[in-house]
């Protein structure tokens, strides 16, 4: 069990991450109502995840982690047209989505292992959330990217 609390920093800190990255999105590309109101919609799940897990964090005695951390600095950076800027904002948001939802599917499999019933049901709901927000990412790729790619 000496990696468990580890991952579940991992997944903690990937939220917040996720959290922030929300925010910034719905800011920067606020003339887009969807994109909007989805980076608004999923700061908010984030943000309350993240306080789940920080529960979770307390019981298993769980160290920090700043991995997610280092990952969304690598990817995030500022981009000069709003086309592109929008594509590449959601394919940076897939990569953190999908790195918490690996940790999340690693953390439901030792739960149930465990057959430690807070945690499992935290996690699923932490991976329920991921799943609509990597679905919806997909979606908003599916279409920004001809007009990112094709469009003058």
């Amino acid at each position: 069990m000496k990696q468990l609390p580890r991952v579940l920093a991992l997944l903690l800190d990937a939220e917040q991450q996720l959290a922030e990255a929300w925010r910034e999105m719905a800011e920067r590309h606020s003339a887009d109502y969807e994109v909007a109101r989805g980076g608004k919609l999923f700061f908010r799940w984030s943000n309350e995840d993240a306080a789940q897990l920080e529960q979770m964090r307390h019981e298993f005695e769980s160290a920090s982690s700043d991995e997610a951390t280092v990952i969304r600095a690598a990817l995030f950076r500022p981009r000069d047209e709003a086309r592109i800027s929008l594509l590449r904002d959601i394919q940076d948001m897939l990569a953190l989505a999908h790195y918490a939802r690996a940790a999340a599917t690693a953390l439901e499999l030792a739960a149930k292992v465990l057959q430690h019933e807070a945690l499992g049901e935290c996690v699923l709901h932490c991976s329920t959330r991921l799943d609509r927000e990597i679905g919806w990412l997909q979606t908003h790729l599916k279409n920004a990217a001809p007009q990112a790619l094709l469009v003058n």
